[in-house]
């Protein structure tokens, strides 16, 4: 069966030409004909992952997926909060948590469209872990984490945290910060711990990445493996630069397998100053 390396982008932004961030995934394909793989792509023969494996590529996959999600809706006028409880006020079932979690939304949805905001975005993690002091585990207590854009300022969307009229406890904005690696490090953060008790939830209409049709000839075996092979090759941002003309390399992985051979993943950026224009209530 004919086999060749595919390469496809993911684009973050409101479109491809204004996107700021992208990740390039080149990996081997195995198929009849590679110009009809795109629509569906061929099933390559490979080995069953183990279950440890596969967690950990699950948990690779979840983080990949809110660095891109964050990246293509988000931006620096947006803001990171963490919400915790103070004593007497911690929830003491998933149920509660989750209560507190949506109350705080709705009272950010109505207080953003009292103020003239545009439509709230959102993407909420919620973590939780029993404690198992015979494994020397401690437990983690229920507190969330909000990626938030509205037209509120930090002090308004503070003052929400609450049930009933009182301070459920410490509510902390802050702004994301785009600099190289930090989203990155956000998800790692948020998504750390594969064994906590997590919960994501996001608003309606975030975009998706965008994924420009796939390139299936620009890139050989001999060529992958002899870039994957060369360290200095692999990670030298003029040779990246030279492939993809106006983005800047970030990071690059290469990765083997024996069932298929050497995968290629490139994190880029374009250089330029924060897009768009301050929202009111900022």
């Amino acid at each position: 069966m004919k086999s060749f390396y595919r390469e496809r982008r993911h684009v973050c932004g409101k479109t491809i030409a204004s996107a700021k961030y992208q990740e390039v995934d080149i990996y081997p394909m195995t198929g009849t004909d590679a110009s009809k793989a795109y629509d569906k792509e061929a099933a390559a023969p490979r080995r069953l992952p183990t279950r440890k494996a596969q967690a950990n590529l699950n948990d690779r996959n979840a983080r990949r997926h809110l660095v891109q999600l964050v990246i293509t809706n988000f931006d620096e006028r947006d803001l990171h909060v963490t919400l915790t409880y103070g004593p007497g006020q911690e929830p003491t079932t998933e149920a509660e948590a989750r209560r507190d979690r949506d109350n705080f939304v709705r009272r950010l949805a109505a207080a953003n469209k009292k103020a003239g905001g545009a439509p709230l975005k959102y993407i909420i993690v919620t973590e939780h872990k029993d404690a198992d002091p015979a494994a020397g585990i401690k437990g983690i207590r229920y507190h969330h984490h909000v990626i938030l854009s509205c037209g509120l300022d930090r002090d308004k969307v503070e003052s929400l945290w609450a049930r009933k009229g009182e301070r459920l406890g410490r509510c902390n904005a802050d702004r994301l910060q785009f600099e190289r690696g930090s989203i990155e490090a956000l998800a790692r953060y948020l998504l750390k711990d594969a064994k906590r008790s997590r919960r994501w939830k996001q608003s309606r209409g975030l975009a998706q990445p965008k994924s420009p049709r796939p390139a299936d000839c620009k890139y050989t075996r001999r060529g992958v493996e002899r870039i994957a092979r060369d360290s200095a090759l692999l990670h030298d941002p003029d040779f990246w630069a030279r492939k993809y003309p106006g983005w800047i390399l970030n990071e690059a992985e290469a990765r083997y397998t024996d069932a298929l051979g050497w995968y290629i993943y490139l994190k880029m950026h374009r250089e330029g100053p924060p897009h768009g224009t301050k929202r009111k209530g900022h």
